[in-house]
């Protein structure tokens, strides 16, 4: 945890990679569907789950996880982008009842295409930040990035909490070695 500019803080963790073949086998995806998935350069997966007042627990969606992907998609063509979610639950958009960017993970399968991306989801993120403050509201950002480099056999797992505008900063400055 470190302090931001504001006096706030500012959660950067570094996770233990996610075994991203395992998590899609344990959403319900075959063996070849997982196969198609991992070709993909980029993956959106919700890792958390919503209790609704049925007590069903559906996969979380927000409307800015479909936006951060379309935003992904419709930036740089040909990019290949792609939700996995849970075959076996249903999955429902939720708007979350306070201010927060909450995306999930975003799997980048090629560190050339987290090189590309980087910028984009940062800008992304700020230029929310920027709309919320007009507002008058804090806006929190809640992300997780994975980059894998299959070619070298390694990868990279982090989350990033904090307020909007130095997570968008910490992500533009971030760099897989």
């Amino acid at each position: 945890m470190k302090e931001t500019a504001n006096g706030t803080s500012m959660i950067a963790q570094n996770l233990p990679s996610v075994d991203v073949e395992k998590l899609l086998a344990e959403k319900g995806y075959g063996s070849d569907d997982i196969r198609t998935l991992i070709g993909k350069d980029v993956l959106f997966l919700s890792l958390r789950e919503q209790t609704l007042k049925s007590n069903e627990k559906v996969e979380l969606l927000t409307p800015e996880t479909v936006e951060a992907k379309k935003v992904l998609g419709n930036s740089i063509e040909k990019l290949n982008v792609e939700f996995a979610l849970d075959k076996r639950k249903e999955h429902r958009y939720l708007e979350l009842l306070h201010a927060e960017i909450y995306v999930g993970l975003i799997v980048f399968l090629n560190p050339v295409v987290w090189d590309v991306c980087k910028g984009i989801v940062s800008n992304w993120i700020y230029d929310k930040f920027k709309a919320m403050k007009q507002k008058s509201k804090t806006l929190d950002a809640d992300i997780e990035i994975q980059i894998i480099d299959r070619k070298k056999g390694r990868s990279f797992h982090v989350k990033y909490s904090g307020p909007a505008n130095e997570v968008a900063e910490i992500i533009k400055k971030a760099k897989f070695e």
